[in-house]
């Protein structure tokens, strides 16, 4: 006999089952009092994504910094099946054992909801108050604090070579203090180039140097990073991405300093940020690019393996040309430069 749920009931018996659901698909979050929390919905350690536990609202969650939200059953389409709720509806059912077969008709899962004009409003604000702390932040310049962490990284731009995306703030506002902190501030942009979100990262100086400031999250995001970019290095070509050729291949990484080392290896290649693993499906990139490079971390987290499989197989959809990097030591290509394992 085939089940009789509806979507909705099945996103409730997700949510009943929330601790539980949450252990198996996204095993590398961290429970936080009542809340699980990630780095977004590719599964990688962070914060950025919360999902209740407990309560009316168990299976309720929020990517902060993709600016995305929903039930239960939106969380598995977005970990597991890049936001198709009918196939989660499917493995829904099945985990909750009602069998594999969704039935038709009335009981269709329905299409994600549209954001409401109150969360309009409040995307629109975030974006806003991202592209003010970026304007307020100072160009890069030698011998800035920024240059300085980088190179605590191992990282040293080759002469000529100052991303514009990347600024220093000499005292960006930090909830955590409830003070300013200096802090790398990174500008997500639409592939137009406008400014629609900004990665933050706090900074503090030491005995060893510049370094992540001591805080429980000395990385936050304001603004929806989610299909935009942080554009690194043009390469050889020097035209803005809208001018890239079909030939040029564009190398797509997750994290900046990952990005960053490759553009210290190799300056010759257009080199762009995704801000996260979830994130490399989903950057807009303009028509004329036909090849990219995936940057893969070593990681074999199921949520990661399978988060990267997606970005590879969106890629792909879209008719471009894939190839796939994996760092040769430690967990990524930061890792390989500083020499490190990873651990």
């Amino acid at each position: 006999m085939p089940s009789t749920l509806s979507a909705s009931e099945v996103a409730s018996g997700l949510g009943a089952r929330a601790f539980e659901l949450v252990r198996e698909i996204l095993p590398a979050g961290k429970k936080n009092g009542s809340e699980w929390c990630c780095g977004s919905v590719a599964g990688e350690p962070g914060k950025s994504l919360s999902i209740h536990l407990t309560g009316a609202k168990a299976g309720v969650w929020a990517d902060f910094a993709a600016g995305e939200s929903g039930d239960a059953l939106d969380l598995v389409a977005a970990v597991l099946f890049s936001g198709d709720r009918k196939q989660a509806y499917r493995w829904g059912l099945s985990w909750l054992g009602h069998g594999r077969s969704a039935p038709t008709g009335q009981h269709q899962a329905p299409p994600p909801a549209q954001p409401s004009e109150d969360e309009k409003r409040l995307l629109a604000k975030r974006i806003e108050q991202a592209r003010v702390r970026f304007r307020s932040a100072l160009p890069l310049q030698s011998h800035d604090p920024v240059l300085s962490y980088l190179a605590g990284r191992k990282i040293v731009l080759p002469a000529g070579i100052m991303p514009a995306s990347l600024r220093f703030h000499p005292e960006l506002y930090c909830h955590e203090k409830g003070r300013g902190l200096p802090a790398m501030v990174a500008a997500f942009t639409t592939k137009e180039g406008r400014v629609a979100a900004i990665h933050q990262t706090w900074l503090e100086q030491t005995t060893q140097g510049w370094v992540k400031a001591s805080l429980d999250r000395p990385k936050k995001m304001l603004g929806p990073m989610a299909g935009h970019m942080i554009p690194l290095w043009k390469g050889n070509s020097g035209k803005r991405l809208a001018e890239c050729r079909p030939e040029e291949e564009v190398i797509i990484g997750e994290g900046i300093e990952t990005c960053l080392s490759i553009v210290c290896s190799c300056p010759q290649w257009r080199v762009i940020c995704a801000g996260s693993l979830g994130n490399m499906a989903k950057i807009a990139l303009p028509d004329s690019v036909k090849r990219v490079l995936l940057l893969r971390d070593n990681d074999n987290n199921y949520a990661s393996i399978a988060a990267f499989k997606r970005a590879e197989k969106a890629w792909l959809e879209r008719g471009v040309r894939v190839r796939i990097a994996c760092a040769p030591q430690g967990k990524d290509f930061n890792d390989t430069l500083r020499g490190a394992d990873g651990a």
